[in-house]
């Protein structure tokens, strides 16, 4: 009764939060909804069991956020946001979904969780009157929530609430989705875990529902072909429904879908049996992140004074975040990659700088991706870097994308990633500071005499020059000689990549450089850039140079999603970070830096033996080295994580000292020809500080036992007898140190001789050396390891260890680090690392640390 009804306006807020940025986007999606409210006290039921019909929805294999209406687990498979219109028209009601309605369905994540709301107004069909003329045309609510237990196992839980006068009856649902393989898929599902009865003599209008299905993947677990089947029962009568489906995937983004209905209930007006069948077909297309589906349904009572046979139509509406299949190339065709310190310097511990090769390898396998414009922000490279920046671009060149790059001022090491850009502009107001390479030797000897301190040190063998920085005020012989030959070698290479990338001669750059070339202007003259230009002058000239179409714009990167097809766990990627210094116990980050704990990085290796999902690892190292015992705590959880899953090492800036006996454990190494690493050596060192305490006064009287009582004060040095004793332990861990490198790399130790001794190697000659296995950065191990596991799908990249809850909060209110803290590791960069090293000293530790400082802290 129309006198009955209430009209009502419901304003939808969903807020999106986008935590890495902390901006906040709030999207006002405001309808309106007329409910028509019942009086519960009516006689008339409302028919409200399965909501809006649509073709292609079964409980095993559910459509995306249609699944609130089905099997709510099913929103879990979503990685990323999508909104859904269905629209259904028809003469007939079967197996309780409307045959008349509309409805709006969207489902989201947020953290772990799934997240889903539905709106729908479920009318009566035109046949319904026959079949129940107590039916009503009503409006109902839905939320849901859903989360995966793993990849394979989701579960999930919603409401649905009906719009009433004096009360508002809901229904609680639950499901269960199990896909332990690629092929096969199990459902379970209870529609209805509560009953809210009209009245007392009426039926519930919630019926309690049990659900079962199973559906099948028989083309080697692909999704071109899904057979599916479900059954439903009504607890406490003899109400069920079969239904049989079928979804073909002809091609990417055209699909064809059959569902039937077979539906068996006893009628509510005469209380005989009733057979009903539908068959519906549909038509899918998708359209990048777009899509449409329509489909036609045949309705057919078997018993005619039921209402007889009908017919439906439906039409929906699909848009999501990620991309599923589609007709049309999708993605961006003109692309800008913002550079900056968050991805090329503080960004190691959280993996920024390899998800920015993950995300240029997918715009150089995007046939759509035309221009890739890099644009510097401040960024700071590093040699090892360079390198990977330059199979990064080659590879967008092969595949026929064109590269530009875009900044303020550039580097040495700047110019390098620049050079090898298609087109380079730059502002009036910058500048090209190319002075060359250069390495800061610290020798603190005299400045901790003038404290009164000094610093014992004992070494294997003399090339292990890191304890110099602290017992000596000029540079020895054979560090200058390391330097002089490792600055060579790069200073050829930055030759070559310029040489290259510029088309010239490497006598001109040299010239150029000599003239001091740094205005833009005079930088254009000398071909080293192609354009002085403001921003959007510059991308005036990219259309003047025909590599900016007219219809296209420049666009920031947004990381463009593929929607998962294949059911079953997800390969998974474990990419272990080894940054800073190695210590032997918890991973930390301080004002000097950061520091890798060897005993908590074991553990996690040794975990990662058990995890099912994890198919391989890369341990990505990035450290000059540390304690010998958290470095061989490390290399031995790496080999024996080798005995059940593949694991391979990519070297970055630097692998070297403990960090290159971590790699050893490793089943194969890959090395940047930038990086640096060997240094096979030990050394251990205790600081003297008698001096500093007799000038501040202050007494130490040390009360021990033992035969060395005096080995570890810090108000005297090492006597001979104990420099004696700590030199015959600290061989022990020399000759370990090589049984380890010569047992891995197979080499003899009378070959292994002239390598060690705390000798430093670029990657390429550690190869030629055989001291590594292949030369290539993180995409290169990569690949190695998803051919070596023959993956079918694309594996999940998962970054460890997680960042800490206060470095999290850091990271969400300053970047990953303050600008204050960057300020200050700028200024005095090339002091703290030799602090950090000079704290540790005093427990007379063996170490396996590197030269401390390679290069001076130049962009």
């Amino acid at each position: 009764d129309a006198s009955d009804s209430q009209k009502m306006r419901i304003d939808a807020r969903l807020v999106t939060v986008n935590w890495r940025s902390v901006r906040f986007a709030i999207v006002l999606i405001s309808f309106g909804v007329s409910l028509n409210a019942v009086d519960c006290q009516a006689a008339p039921r409302a028919r409200i069991d399965s909501g809006v019909d649509y073709v292609g929805d079964l409980l095993a294999d559910p459509r995306g956020a249609l699944a609130i209406n089905g099997n709510i687990a099913g929103i879990a498979a979503l990685d990323s946001a999508e909104t859904r219109l269905q629209i259904s028209y028809g003469q007939r009601s079967v197996d309780g979904s409307a045959g008349n309605g509309w409805g709006l369905y969207a489902a989201r994540p947020f953290g772990p969780l799934r997240f889903a709301a539905s709106v729908e107004r479920v009318g009566r069909a035109d046949g319904d009157e026959a079949q129940d003329p107590g039916l009503l045309a009503v409006s109902r609510l839905g939320l849901g929530m859903a989360f995966r237990l793993r990849d394979s196992l989701h579960f999930g839980l919603s409401a649905k609430v009906l719009s009433r006068q004096r009360s508002w009856p809901w229904a609680l649902s639950a499901g269960a989705l199990w896909r332990p393989w690629s092929w096969v898929s199990l459902a379970a599902s209870v529609d209805t875990l509560n009953s809210t009865p009209l009245a007392t003599d009426q039926p519930s209008i919630f019926r309690p529902r049990w659900g079962g299905g199973v559906a099948i993947r028989p083309i080697a677990g692909s999704s071109r072909l899904t057979l599916a089947a479900d059954w439903r029962w009504n607890g406490g009568d003899r109400d069920i429904s079969t239904r049989l489906g079928v979804n073909a995937r002809i091609i990417e983004g055209l699909g064809v879908s059959a569902q039937l209905t077979r539906a068996v209930a006893d009628d509510p007006v005469s209380g005989s049996r009733q057979a009903e069948t539908r068959l519906g077909v549909m038509l899918q297309l998708g359209f990048g992140s777009f899509g449409v589906d329509t489909s036609l349904r045949s309705d057919q009572s078997h018993e005619a004074q039921f209402g007889g046979d009908g017919w439906g139509a439906q039409l929906g509406l699909r848009w999501s975040a990620d991309v599923p299949p589609s007709l049309t190339r999708v993605g961006q065709r003109a692309v800008v990659v913002a550079l900056n310190t968050k991805i090329t310097d503080s960004g190691a511990r959280s993996g920024a700088f390899m998800r920015l090769l993950l995300r240029l390898r997918r715009l150089a396998d995007n046939p759509r991706t035309e221009l890739v414009v890099f644009r510097s922000e401040g960024a700071k490279w590093t040699w090892s870097q360079v390198d990977e920046m330059h199979n990064a671009i080659s590879r967008l060149h092969r595949a026929g994308k064109r590269t530009a790059w875009y900044g303020a001022s550039v580097g040495t090491r700047g110019y390098a990633v620049a050079a090898l850009c298609g087109k380079i502009g730059m502002p009036e107001a910058g500048s090209v500071q190319v002075q060359g390479i250069g390495v800061d030797f610290v020798g603190l000897a005299d400045a901790l005499t003038l404290v009164g301190a000094r610093v014992d040190a004992i070494r294997f063998e003399k090339h292990k020059s890191a304890p110099e920085s602290f017992t000596r005020r000029r540079i020895s012989k054979e560090l200058k000689a390391t330097y002089r030959r490792i600055i060579g070698a790069r200073w050829n290479h930055f030759m070559k990549i310029v040489s290259k990338g510029r088309q010239l001669s490497a006598e001109r750059v040299e010239r150029v450089l000599r003239d001091g070339a740094v205005a833009p202007q005079a930088a254009k003259a000398a071909a080293l850039i192609d354009a002085v230009a403001e921003p959007v002058v510059f991308e005036k000239l990219l259309r003047k140079w025909n590599w900016l179409a007219a219809d296209a714009s420049l666009q920031p990167l947004r990381p463009q999603m593929h929607r998962r097809t294949r059911w079953g766990a997800r390969p998974r990627i474990a990419v272990i970070v080894v940054d800073g210094m190695i210590v032997d116990g918890r991973t930390s980050k301080g004002l000097s830096g950061a520091q890798t704990g060897g005993a908590q990085t074991a553990r996690l290796l040794s975990s990662l033996g058990a995890a099912p999902n994890v198919a391989g690892v890369i341990l990505r190292l990035n450290t000059g080295g540390g304690a010998v015992w958290g470095s061989d705590a490390m290399f031995h959880a790496a080999k024996g994580l080798s005995r059940r899953k593949p694991i391979v090492a990519s070297m970055a800036s630097m692998a070297a000292s403990g960090g290159y006996w971590t790699a050893l454990g490793a089943d194969l190494i890959f090395a940047n020809p930038s990086t640096i690493t060997g240094s096979i050596g030990i050394w251990i060192a205790k600081p003297d500080l008698s001096g500093a305490l007799r000038r501040l006064q202050v007494g130490v009287d040390r009360v021990s036992t033992g035969p060395w009582p005096f080995v570890n004060s810090l108000k005297s040095g090492w006597s001979p007898a104990e420099q004696g004793m700590i030199r015959r332990s600290l061989k022990r861990y020399y000759d370990l140190f090589l049984a380890r490198v010569a047992k891995r790399r197979s080499l003899s130790l009378s070959a292994l001789g002239p390598l060690a001794g705390g000798r430093l190697w670029l990657g390429d000659s550690a190869r030629r050396h055989q001291l590594v296995d292949r030369t290539g950065g993180f995409m290169d191990a990569m690949d190695y390891l998803t051919g070596r596991m023959n993956l079918v799908q694309t594996p999940q990249i998962d970054f460890f260890p997680k960042l800490s809850f206060s470095e999290r909060v850091r990271s969400l209110l300053f970047g990953v680090e303050s600008s204050q803290i960057k300020q200050i590791r700028a200024l005095v960069g090339p002091w703290l690392d030799q602090v950090a090293v000079l704290a540790a000293l005093p427990k007379a530790q063996p170490l396996a640390i590197a030269p401390i400082q390679i290069e001076s802290p130049k962009p």
